[in-house]
């Protein structure tokens, strides 16, 4: 079993912290609540009185990167908000996603996930953008996610908006399939002392401490700390797996008001955890972030906004893989509404990553150290065709990357409201996934003939309409040859004597997704009804059905203070 000592110390810290504020004698105040929340922003009681129409005026950011209204977007999108996380009963970001209906998730071991939108899901799913307060968090090694990591408190969480399909044209690379948008309550909203905790058999022990305050009449702060231990998942044979679980973690917020028109955020967090195995000692991984936010209101149809973050990982496997990566990420937005009819957000980026692996003899990455760059930049107009009746919205996302130089990544929606709470929308759009260092640069040793070669990266389009989404698959050239713009598992292609893993599988997903209300019974039905066909292609075999993709999902909660009932029902065919 872990050393739980060395694995708690950012914990223990500021859970004395937090004791040292409770002997104050301020801290039997309650917290703060004379400043008005923002319209994205209810509190939980507020939540279950509303209705499925009131629901629908919820204010998002993640289709248009500016609030606009859940039922006016023209995206396929679902927000999880702070009551259905507490209905939930979830004590990890991977638990709560599974209450979104446009994402397939599903846990591995005591701490590996597998989660993704559309379909193709594994551990190294790469075609969803997740994000945390704007920081992207993601691995070039994989263009993935390692969720074991993501340990956000709840309690802290305002809300997470999953989009469906393709966000390229706002947030870049990887938003083939969707984007997960975590986006955490002001300090403001978290003021005064916080404690929680509890164990069980699966999770033998867990605990939170935050504490809010305040210096002086426009900054306000929290800091946190939280711990876990999550016992080790069976076999089929009944034996223990040996892979218990543990992590701390402790971070901070500080909001600055500077004035009425300037804004300022600092935040950050640090990690350090352990994972048992059965041989070559166990698994460690730590890191930490540290992200300035700056926000100016030019005027009532202007504003700048600014973002700079640093981000480090380490990670090492005993015997079979190390990786310890820093990235650095700064970007500048600029919103501005022109005339009557015009809405024009554009942005500009830069990401340096600079990631080293220490290789062994089952597994390698030429070269060991490697320094990527991206540049992007990005401009949408949203054009009010009749106001408040029917938009249009062109953009476009150019980026370059070392890998394959320069993308574009267009978009277009049209977006009709027929009535206060319901909209018609269409849309097409190109997105792509950069390729990670798994697709060029893998090395896995065995005797010739045998190599490993990458390729370039994928695209797909999407034609959404009426949230319907048919997502047909393009594609692209490659040595004069056909391939997926999707990239899916590789297949083995005979070549002169040897052997090419290249990419070559092709898949189709349509998804329908109904919202009802129950009115009176304040109860909320949600279902979806997935149909994904994805084959691989095997020499002599022609295609065979991708065993990682379910076929028909259905999620039913309800939501009048009472725990949600949930369903999930795989079909095989």
């Amino acid at each position: 079993m872990a050393d739980m000592r060395t694995v708690a110390a950012p914990t223990a810290m500021l859970f004395t912290l937090g004791l040292v504020c409770f002997t104050e004698p301020g801290f039997a105040q309650q917290p703060d609540t004379s400043a008005q929340r923002p319209d994205s922003t209810l509190s939980a009681e507020a939540l279950k009185k509303l209705s499925i129409e009131q629901l629908m005026n919820l204010q998002v950011t993640s289709v248009s990167k500016r609030p606009e209204r859940l039922s006016q977007t023209a995206s396929a999108i679902q927000v999880i908000t702070r009551d259905d996380m507490r209905r939930s009963g979830a004590s990890s970001l991977p638990e709560v996603l599974r209450l979104a209906t446009n994402l397939q998730v599903a846990q591995v071991d005591a701490r590996q996930w597998a989660i993704s939108a559309r379909g193709f899901n594994s551990t190294t799913a790469n075609k969803l953008l997740v994000l945390i307060d704007g920081r992207t968090v993601y691995t070039p090694l994989f263009s993935g996610v390692f969720w074991d990591v993501q340990e956000v408190p709840l309690t802290d969480v305002d809300r997470i908006e999953v989009i469906s399909g393709p966000g390229a044209t706002l947030w870049g690379a990887n938003a083939v399939n969707g984007v997960i948008n975590v986006i955490t309550q002001g300090a403001k909203q978290t003021q005064g002392l916080l404690l929680s905790g509890g164990g069980g058999t699966e999770q033998r022990a867990f605990g939170t401490v935050r504490y809010g305050g305040a210096l002086g009449s426009s900054v306000r702060y929290r800091i946190y700390g939280r711990g876990f231990g999550r016992e080790a998942t069976a076999l089929p044979s009944g034996q223990d797996a040996a892979d218990d679980w543990h992590l701390g973690q402790g971070g901070f917020r500080m909001d600055w008001d500077a004035s009425n028109v300037n804004r300022v955020t600092l935040q950050g967090d640090l990690y350090d955890g352990r994972i048992a195995q059965r041989s070559a000692g166990d698994i460690t991984v730590g890191g930490g972030n540290v992200m300035a936010k700056w926000s100016y209101t030019i005027s009532d149809r202007s504003s700048l906004a600014a973002q700079l973050y640093y981000d480090r990982t380490h990670r090492h496997i005993p015997g079979t893989f190390g990786e310890d990566l820093d990235t650095y990420d700064v970007d500048l937005q600029h919103r501005a509404r022109l005339g009557v009819r015009h809405d024009v957000v554009w942005g500009l980026g830069y990401r340096l990553s600079n990631d080293r692996v220490a290789n062994s003899s089952a597994l390698a990455f030429l070269p060991p150290q490697v320094a990527r760059q991206w540049f992007t930049g990005f401009v949408q107009d949203e054009i009010a065709l009749v106001p408040n009746r029917l938009h249009v919205a062109l953009g476009s996302k150019i980026e370059h990357n070392d890998y394959t130089g320069f993308e574009i990544q267009p978009s277009g929606r049209v977006n009709w409201g027929l009535s206060p709470s319901g909209t018609l929308w269409a849309a097409v759009s190109r997105a792509l996934r950069t390729p990670s260092r798994i697709d060029r640069e893998l090395f896995a040793p065995a005797q010739p003939p045998y190599f490993l070669a990458g390729g370039p990266p994928s695209a797909g389009v999407s034609s959404p309409l009426c949230g319907d989404v048919l997502q047909p698959l393009l594609r692209a050239p490659q040595s004069g040859a056909g391939q997926p713009a999707c990239s899916l598992p590789p297949r083995h292609r005979q070549r002169a004597g040897r052997r090419v893993l290249r990419s070559g599988g092709d898949g189709r997903v349509l998804a329908h997704q109904p919202v009802a209300d129950a009115g009176r019974l304040h109860r909320a039905a949600r279902s979806r009804l997935a149909q994904a066909r994805q084959h691989r292609h095997v020499p002599g075999r022609g295609g065979v059905p991708h065993s990682r993709s379910p076929v028909l999902s259905a999620i039913v909660s309800r939501s009048a203070g009472t725990p949600g009932i949930r369903r999930r029902v795989p079909c095989d065919r």
